[in-house]
């Protein structure tokens, strides 16, 4: 159960930075490569969280 909640808590961390960076894209009108290389980045981050849990 305890696994289960913390999946979904990096479920819903993942869609908050997806919607921030959809945010700040149209926010700051961010090219396509620099929209990419945020969510390449963030994915990365979450990745590592995914791969190494505590």
């Amino acid at each position: 159960m305890v696994e289960i909640n913390k999946r979904k808590a990096e479920h819903h961390q993942a869609v908050e930075i997806s919607k921030r960076i959809v945010e700040l894209f149209v926010e700051n009108n961010l090219t396509i490569r620099q929209a990419k290389t945020a969510l390449n980045e963030a994915k990365k981050s979450l990745a590592d969280v995914t791969i190494h849990p505590k």
